[in-house]
């Protein structure tokens, strides 16, 4: 009949359409019971610390996780060498008891700390000196260097000095020889002169 067709739509039917009461999602009353349930974000899961929060919506299961008074966690003062791992609610019970340990621990890793930078400091200092050394020698280097220019820039003035001395006395000499030649060419002015003179008396006494 159709009453019992109707029924059948709204409550019995494995593919009827229905929302997930924990996160509103639509789809089959087949699917929703069955494969969404391991997937759904809101549904209800247990904590696996099995505190007393109980169940925990699936999304929110890691925040709990990170709050979870029966979660284990580390010790504070893992850092420092404690290897203790307790529940978060007793965390701070095992730090207030176990104070001089952790100093210890703490007094410890801070002497090894203060050994490696002590290290590194030594180090840097052997890498300075080396620094130093090898600046000081190329102080020595350019001091050097710097010598033997100035000394090639004296011998360089020295050559330039007696150069200059040398054209001034060139120019001299040329001088004296353009002096010379021009003595030299009266000369022979004045003997051919003499020589024509003679000539002509030789001349008139035949």
């Amino acid at each position: 009949s159709v009453t019992v067709f109707t029924l059948h739509l709204k409550s019995e039917c494995e593919l009827r359409q229905v929302k997930c009461e924990y996160c509103n999602t639509t789809g089959s009353y087949r699917w929703i019971s069955s494969s969404h349930e391991e997937e759904c974000p809101g549904y209800p899961v247990e904590c696996p610390n099995h505190c007393e929060t109980g169940h925990v919506r699936r999304e929110e299961i890691s925040v709990h996780l990170e709050e979870c008074p029966l979660a284990v966690v580390k010790c504070p003062y893992a850092v420092v060498g404690c290897d203790s791992v307790v529940r978060r609610r007793e965390k701070m019970d095992h730090v207030m008891g176990s104070v001089v340990q952790h100093m210890e621990y703490t007094m410890l890793t801070n002497q090894k700390e203060l050994t490696v930078l002590e290290k590194r400091l030594d180090a840097k200092d052997e890498e300075l000196e080396r620094v130093k050394r090898d600046l000081q020698e190329k102080e020595i280097v350019v001091k050097s260097l710097e010598k033997s220019l100035q000394d090639a820039e004296d011998r360089l003035d020295v050559k330039e000095k007696a150069i200059t001395s040398i054209k001034q006395e060139l120019e001299v000499t040329r001088c004296v020889v353009k002096g010379n030649e021009e003595t030299i060419a009266e000369n022979r002015r004045e003997l051919d002169e003499v020589r024509k003179n003679s000539e002509q008396v030789q001349t008139q006494l035949k």
